[in-house]
């Protein structure tokens, strides 16, 4: 009986663990950079081949290219989010934005699915 007792406070310290979701991707968090972007796009189940990243000539924003159809973009500051959109063309492919990140696919239904994972807002021109 008494190693039901102990089992019990054991599984209900795991539970407690899973719950919180220790080491889990979190919404609507941000980003230092591109990398980070992609391990958590990865974390959440999808793939994201490409693994360089390319910072701007002004240090203001970090691009990692995933694949043809998916472009991984974070900013420094929300003023370097507006005009980054304004360069990469956000108003003519869709994108899944967040605090100061970007994810631009023609596949809108993946980045349904992403948001489900990271949060922030699809946005479609």
């Amino acid at each position: 009986m008494q190693k039901t007792v102990v089992q019990v406070p054991m599984c209900a310290a795991v539970v407690a663990l899973v719950l919180a979701g220790c080491g889990g991707v979190q919404k609507d968090a941000s980003y230092d950079d591109a990398s980070k972007l992609r391990e958590a796009v990865v974390a959440s189940g999808f793939e994201c081949p490409g693994d360089a990243s390319d910072l701007s000539d002004s240090g203001d924003e970090d691009f990692l290219k995933c694949s043809e159809d998916m472009g991984l973009h974070v900013f420094k500051t929300d003023d370097a989010m507006i005009v980054g959109k304004v360069m990469t063309g956000f108003t003519k492919t869709p994108s899944l934005q967040g605090p100061r990140w970007m994810i631009q696919s023609e596949d809108e239904s993946m980045l349904a699915k992403i948001k489900d994972k990271l949060g922030g807002s699809v946005v479609v021109p």
